[in-house]
């Protein structure tokens, strides 16, 4: 009986203890909550302002509080040259598009075949590609822009389920000298060796312009941002 009565008494003092604790959260919900900023800047946030320059200017400054370095970053000078102009590219797909044909793997390409879709499904590049003449191609010799061009009219015009992009496997070693079929290669290094393959269709001497119409590239135009490299 006495254990009982122990047992009931103790119920009760639980019981009330969650019923206050209710009231209590109740009352905060129903209180404004007043936010406060972050008063000592992300060291983080300020490492990478202070490395990289946005080539978009946008109105976020991060957790920083130091305002006036990121606008300053942001103050992004206009090229001296324009190689192009943003208006050249179709952002949109200017029709309806078919699911094209996906892409055989015949030596552990799956890290380029991943990359070949994407590409092939981005609307300014895919568009821009396939109104290009092959025929005024100045390299000599494998062209990665030229290249994927023709696997593009090739997906555009197949009626089969997979195709094989046998020129960019043939060749994946002028695209990036780090590169080799038969080993499973880092899908991130194959679309950076890519882009910096697509520039060199273009009769451009980069090493006399300044960083700012470098910039101005379609590449840029279309993907935007600072790319890195592990391999040459």
């Amino acid at each position: 009986m006495a254990s009982s009565v122990l047992a009931l008494n103790a119920t009760k003092k639980i019981f009330s203890l969650f019923s206050s604790n209710a009231d209590l959260s109740t009352q905060q919900s129903d209180s404004e909550i007043e936010f406060v900023g972050q008063e000592q800047p992300d060291k983080y946030i300020e490492e990478i302002l202070n490395e990289y320059n946005p080539l978009n200017k946008s109105s976020f400054h991060g957790a920083s509080t130091n305002r006036k370095k990121s606008e300053e970053i942001q103050k992004i000078p206009a090229p001296k040259v324009q190689l192009f102009s943003p208006n050249e590219l179709l952002y949109e797909w200017n029709c309806r598009r078919m699911i094209g044909p996906g892409f055989i793997n015949p030596h552990n390409t799956c890290f380029m075949n991943s990359v070949l879709q994407i590409l092939s499904y981005t609307p300014p590049l895919w568009q821009y590609l396939l109104k290009q003449d092959r025929t005024k191609c100045k390299s000599g010799g494998f062209c990665t822009f030229c290249a994927l061009a023709q696997l593009f009219k090739d997906m555009n015009s197949s009626n089969k389920t997979a195709i094989l992009p046998k020129s960019i496997i043939n060749n994946i070693g002028l695209i990036g000298s780090h590169l080799n079929i038969g080993t499973q290669e880092d899908a991130h290094e194959f679309l950076i060796s890519t882009m910096s393959s697509l520039k060199k269709h273009f009769d451009f001497n980069e090493s006399q312009l300044d960083r700012y119409s470098k910039e101005s590239h379609f590449i840029n135009h279309i993907f935007g941002g600072w790319i890195r490299s592990t391999g040459n």
